[in-house]
């Protein structure tokens, strides 16, 4: 999971799946990044080497992993299908995401043990195969994954948070049978959450929306009935969210206005496009509400992103 925090919480990730969308206005002066946000970018672009080479770094953990766990003759005894679930379904993540960004790309799920012996440059892969591989690796995830978050125990004694739970691994299962246009499939997997007489209590919406991105909020009542995967990412734990230097303004306010106690070294250059904002309406959408506000002389910016505990970068 560490691999899977530094790429998402970082701004190369962010800014690779922002600034190609209409949401997002870039408001600095980086070579690489305004290549992005006009939509001008080549493969020698920073951000396309650092999130690509996440992606794969995320799924070769995955592959030792996986591989280490149902091979390993000497560590046989740790393995429960539960854990193995966890490294599928984040191996199926990486590759639901790659193939978004790049269309045909490697497919790799055989660990890399030696650079001279082992396939260190696979060729590319029709999509389509990816697709049938991620559906493999949810399909073994959907039926060794708990409903509900908690803690995996290995037979050693030894705890850690399981963050993934089986809404996630519908979900993605779902989403990518819809790429394939397999509708069949897709209202047979949301089954899950809905089989069309009753919904599962299990799964539901968090009182207030903001509930579910806000660390303030962690334990409020019914949150983790919403939040179907999570990784952690706050300055008191040690993992700061870099995002925030990038999101954040100068000076965090909360929801009604008023200070955050703390410091941001945020520049406020990922700004929300008017488009984006005119989406919603400001005076009744809770969304819109708990999403933007306008500090530092009328700029936007997102609420969301930021770590309003420990504020400092």
């Amino acid at each position: 999971h560490s691999k899977v925090r530094s790429l998402v919480t970082s701004y190369e990730y962010m800014f690779l799946n922002m600034f190609t969308t209409d949401d997002v206005d870039y408001a600095a002066n980086s070579p690489a990044y305004k290549e992005f946000a006009g939509l001008t970018y080549s493969e020698d672009n920073s951000l396309v080497k650092y999130v690509w080479a996440g992606y794969y770094a995320v799924i070769e953990q995955c592959n030792i992993l996986i591989d280490k766990l149902e091979n390993d003759v000497n560590i046989a005894e740790t393995y429960t299908p539960q854990m193995c679930a966890e490294a599928r379904f984040l191996r199926a993540w990486a590759y639901f995401n790659l193939v978004q960004l790049w269309g045909d790309v490697p497919l790799v799920t055989i660990p890399v043990y030696s650079l001279t012996n082992d396939n260190v440059q696979p060729s590319r892969t029709a999509k389509e195969r990816i697709y049938s591989q991620i559906i493999a690796d949810l399909d073994f995830a959907q039926k060794n994954i708990p409903d509900n978050i908690g803690k995996f125990t290995s037979v050693h004694g030894n705890s850690y948070p399981f963050i993934v739970n089986k809404g996630a691994v519908t979900l993605l299962m779902a989403k990518t049978y819809q790429l394939m246009q397999m509708w069949d499939e897709v209202e047979e997997t949301l089954v899950v959450f809905y089989d069309g007489e009753s919904f599962n209590d299990i799964y539901g919406l968090a009182t207030e929306f903001n509930h579910v991105y806000d660390v303030r909020y962690k334990d409020a009542a019914g949150r983790e009935r919403e939040v179907l995967y999570e990784i952690w990412s706050r300055s008191e734990e040690g993992l700061n969210n870099n995002c925030q230097r990038y999101i954040a303004p100068t000076v965090l306010l909360g929801l009604s206005g008023e200070p955050i106690t703390g410091t941001s070294t945020g520049s406020q250059v990922c700004l929300p496009t008017y488009s984006l904002m005119k989406n919603y309406d400001g005076a009744k959408d809770k969304r819109y509400l708990q999403c933007f506000q306008f500090v530092n002389g009328g700029r936007p910016h997102f609420m969301k992103g930021y770590d309003v505990l420990a504020t400092q970068y």
